[in-house]
């Protein structure tokens, strides 16, 4: 019994160093999956053929904030810049039973980044909407929307001749565009060892990749 112990004990003392690192990637795997899916099921519901109610989008938003929430987390919201409401934790979309209709909470061990900068130490909140019927991201300024599509945690483009209408050009500004080194939006592990991507285009696009 001894014995078998100890091959026991020396097999996981091989193991944990293989395991750790597993799990830490995959920890920083789901966060950023997570992100990309809401993201796409707030452009799906986006994708309707009458306008909304109150000038109200649905977006996301991503929130490591200790005033906030205990906890970081991404979240399908459904609000605007002029409904009145308190912040974008009070815009996250809830079922009639009161439990967010899509809503992923980040371990501690994982880390939101916005360029070179952890979120929680800078703006603290990362939000965008998507425009009903087309579907592109589009980010609030001031008192209303933007009227080109944005794009999150990339570079920005110009489009010319929109659609193959003359001089219908638009400007697809970048929300956070960062650099190849710190992209605009990434999850990290705490150690910075893992590192995610993501990637918002205007076309409504949502992709992640490591870096």
């Amino acid at each position: 019994m001894l014995i078998v112990i100890g091959i026991i004990s020396i097999l996981a003392t091989m193991a944990v160093p293989a395991i750790v690192p597993a799990l830490r990637k995959g920890r920083v795997n789901d966060a950023a999956g997570a992100i990309v899916q809401i993201s796409q099921q707030a452009r799906l519901l986006a994708i309707k053929k009458y306008a909304p109610a109150g000038n109200e989008h649905y977006g996301v938003t991503i929130i490591d904030d200790p005033s906030v929430s205990p906890y970081a987390l991404v979240a399908l919201i459904l609000g605007g810049p002029s409904d009145g409401k308190s912040g974008d934790k009070d815009r996250i979309v809830k079922d009639p039973q009161g439990r967010p209709v899509a809503m992923q909470k980040f371990p501690s061990s994982v880390m939101v980044w916005t360029g070179n900068q952890q979120l929680a130490k800078a703006a603290k909140t990362v939000t965008w909407y998507y425009e009903y019927q087309s579907g592109m991201p589009i980010a609030i300024i001031g008192a209303g929307f933007t009227s080109a599509p944005v794009s999150v945690g990339c570079q920005g483009v110009n489009l010319t001749d929109v659609w193959g209408i003359t001089g219908n050009d638009i400007k697809a500004m970048g929300v956070s565009p960062g650099t190849p080194t710190d992209p605009g939006l990434s999850v990290r592990s705490a150690d910075a060892k893992v590192r995610r991507a993501i990637a918002i285009y205007f076309s409504g696009l949502a992709v992640t990749e490591e870096f």
